[in-house]
C-alpha cells in the first residue's frame, strides 16, 4: 500500500511528471533528427566516432552491413509445394471469424452492462451464449502538458540546462 499524499504533494509530482515528459519529448525529437541527418551519410558496415565540441571522444555510431533474410513472397505457391511434398507439415486451425466475434462481444457488453439484465448473454434466437463475461479493464495514466505549460517547462529547462538547451532547441534563457 502506498502512503497518502497531500494535494500539494500530488500537484508537485504531477508537475515533475510533465517536466520529465517535455524533456523526454525534446530528447526523442533530437534523437530522431540526429539519426535522420547522420544515418544516410554512413555506408553499411561503416562507423563514425562521436566527438564533443570539447574534443572528447564519447563513443561511435555505426551502421551494420545489410543482412540477407529468406522471405515468403508467394504464399500460395509455397503452400501448394508443402501440400504436395510434405502434407504432414500443414496445420489447419479453427477460429471464430473476427467480425462475428466483434459483433458478439459488442452485443454481450450491451446485455451484461444492462442494470436490469439477468447477467446472461442471449443470442437472437434466445439461446444463452456461454464463455463471455464482462470484466473490468484498467484505468489509463495520461500525462498531458498544456501548450502554455509546455512553454513554461521548456523555458525552465533552458534556464537549467544552459548550452545543452541549444542542442535540444529550447528557448534561450531569459527569452
Amino acid at each position: 500500500m502506498t502512503a497518502e499524499l497531500t494535494v500539494d504533494q500530488q500537484a508537485q509530482l504531477a508537475a515533475r511528471q510533465l517536466v520529465a515528459k517535455v524533456l523526454a519529448d525534446a530528447i526523442a525529437a533530437e534523437v530522431k533528427a540526429a539519426r535522420a541527418a547522420l544515418e544516410p551519410t554512413i555506408r553499411p558496415g561503416g562507423k563514425v566516432v562521436a566527438v564533443l565540441p570539447t574534443g572528447e571522444e564519447v563513443g561511435d555510431v555505426q551502421r551494420t552491413k545489410v543482412a540477407l533474410s529468406a522471405v515468403v513472397t508467394d504464399e500460395d505457391a509455397l503452400m501448394a509445394y508443402v501440400e504436395r511434398a510434405r502434407p504432414d507439415e500443414i496445420v489447419t486451425t479453427r477460429a471464430i471469424r473476427p467480425s462475428y466475434l466483434s459483433a458478439l462481444l459488442a452485443d454481450a457488453k450491451r446485455q451484461l452492462d444492462d442494470p436490469d439484465g439477468d447477467g446472461l448473454v442471449v443470442d437472437a434466437d434466445g439461446e444463452i451464449v456461454p464463455g463471455i463475461e464482462l470484466l473490468p479493464g484498467s484505468s489509463s495514466y495520461r500525462p498531458t502538458v498544456s501548450p502554455a505549460g509546455r512553454k513554461v517547462i521548456r523555458q525552465k529547462l533552458a534556464d537549467l540546462l544552459g548550452p545543452l538547451g541549444d542542442v535540444l532547441e529550447l528557448p534561450a534563457a531569459g527569452s
